[in-house]
């Protein structure tokens, strides 16, 4: 910006190209800088907000991001520890049910066994059933 002032101003004395004490040729307020129009002092104070406002906000930001990579890192942690749980629990159970296991099958194998061998002793049944309805009815007499 230039230290000219309204009264050195050739464009506003001689072009009217002054609007509400604002030069538009020049670009000069009154006899002072356009910096200490109130309109362009409203308009910096704006910014200087605006730029507060963005270095909080970027502020913010990278307080989140923070955030968030602390939590992934606990959700990995958290993650890893309810595997590492299963995979225990796993373990130690599986013996147990291996265990069950061999247990039903040899239980099954012994029922398969029994059944096999009462249908063996029905039949014996029914031959003695015969032989007693034989008997009853005079073979024997």
């Amino acid at each position: 910006m230039s230290d000219t002032t309204w009264d050195e101003c050739k464009c506003c004395a001689t072009d009217g190209d002054c609007i509400n004490g604002l030069c538009l040729s020049c670009r000069e307020y009154g006899n002072k800088p356009i910096t200490e129009h109130p309109d362009v002092q409203r308009l910096i104070r704006q910014v200087v907000d605006l730029q507060i406002l963005v270095n909080d906000l970027t502020a913010d930001k990278e307080r989140l991001i923070g955030q968030v990579v602390e939590l992934q890192a606990e959700n990995a942690k958290l993650k890893n520890d309810i595997r590492i749980m299963v995979e225990k629990a796993a373990d130690k159970n599986l013996a147990g049910y291996r265990e069950l296991g061999v247990k039903l099958a040899a239980m099954e194998s012994t029922n398969e066994e029994l059944q096999a061998e009462n249908a063996k002793m029905k039949e014996i049944i029914k031959r003695f059933l015969a032989i007693a309805e034989a008997l009853k009815g005079g073979c024997w007499e």
